[in-house]
């Protein structure tokens, strides 16, 4: 190589660290304020009991999912029984059940045997 293609090198390589702590850090503060916002949304919902607001047309598969369980709190719900209630024709199935792991593993839900899950209280 010759030195102006050694001095780009350095020169691209050198802000990488910085760049890579930046997006982790972006990334947790990401999860701060979804996670503030989904325990916001939830108290709400408690609070507001069947008088509890309609999601627009354009939430989340996410948002939709926390709905079902919160306007009943009680239920327990697996993946295809969730999917009728929500639209099948929104979403795949695979992509649902992915859902569910990762709103158990960020604290949302539970899962109260194999394949079935519960809003967590």
């Amino acid at each position: 190589m010759d030195d102006d293609t050694v001095r780009k090198v350095v020169e691209l390589s050198a802000p990488l660290g910085q760049l890579r702590e930046r997006l982790a850090k972006l990334a947790a503060d990401y999860a701060e304020v979804k996670a503030d916002i989904d325990s916001r949304v939830a108290e709400l919902a408690k609070l507001m009991g069947d008088q509890y607001i309609p999601l627009p047309p354009d939430a989340t598969l996410r948002e939709k999912v926390l709905y079902i369980f919160r306007r009943d709190p009680q239920q327990r719900l697996r993946a295809p029984n969730l999917s009728q209630m929500i639209g099948p024709d929104t979403h795949e199935l695979p992509t649902l059940r992915k859902l569910l792991l990762r709103m158990t593993k960020d604290g949302l839900l539970v899962r109260t045997q194999h394949g079935e899950y519960a809003l967590r209280r």
